[in-house]
């Protein structure tokens, strides 16, 4: 009687070998260190964590309904001198043409109520974009602008969201206001 070979038999010691030389071959790659900057650049780049405000004419607005669609600059602003008179928002509005070309969304945030932000905009200062209520602080705290007092403070920040829905460049706290060409230009790196 004849045995014939199985290849079958095989297979569990090859799989075997193969296993053994991927993690030899990991084990053995030497590790990259990265830079304070791109170690900073990386945890930089986090998904834009989505939300649901009301604008000043205290209609309902979503994030979701931008995200992955639109590259998004978010300010976030002090509400205690009104939307009116905020420097930020100013360079907002005198650059909104260049900062919405190409389907771009400008998006500012403030803890004020929609009736101040509402009431603002009857002083004369009709922004081309949504000024958007955090009254209760939520969407502030999680994006990580605001302070930790009672009751909390709004820090000036920006962000700019790419198209994929992820936060490509922030700037919290710092320099107020952040200039337009700054604005600009990482809005144009954004993918």
């Amino acid at each position: 009687m004849s045995r014939q070979f199985k290849p079958r038999i095989l297979v569990l010691p090859f799989a075997a070998l193969v296993i053994f030389g991927l993690v030899w071959f990991k084990v053995n790659q030497p590790q990259i260190e990265l830079s304070d900057a791109a170690r900073e650049a990386i945890q930089r780049r986090r998904p834009a964590a989505p939300f649901k405000l009301h604008d000043q004419q205290s209609q309902p607005f979503r994030l979701e309904r931008y995200l992955g669609r639109h590259k998004l600059l978010i300010v976030f602003f002090d509400p205690s001198q009104g939307a009116a008179k905020n420097a930020q928002l100013q360079i907002l509005k005198r650059g909104f043409d260049q900062l919405s070309a190409h389907g771009r969304k400008v998006i500012a945030i403030s803890s004020a109520t929609p009736y101040a932000n509402r009431e603002s905009f009857k002083l004369g200062s009709d922004f081309p974009f949504h000024v958007l209520s955090d009254a209760d602080y939520s969407v502030g705290t999680e994006w990580g602008c605001m302070t930790t007092g009672e009751p909390p403070q709004v820090i000036p920040s920006a962000f700019v969201v790419d198209r994929a829905g992820v936060i490509s460049w922030s700037q919290i706290g710092g320099a107020t206001p952040i200039p337009l060409e700054t604005l600009l230009r990482e809005l144009n790196n954004a993918r």
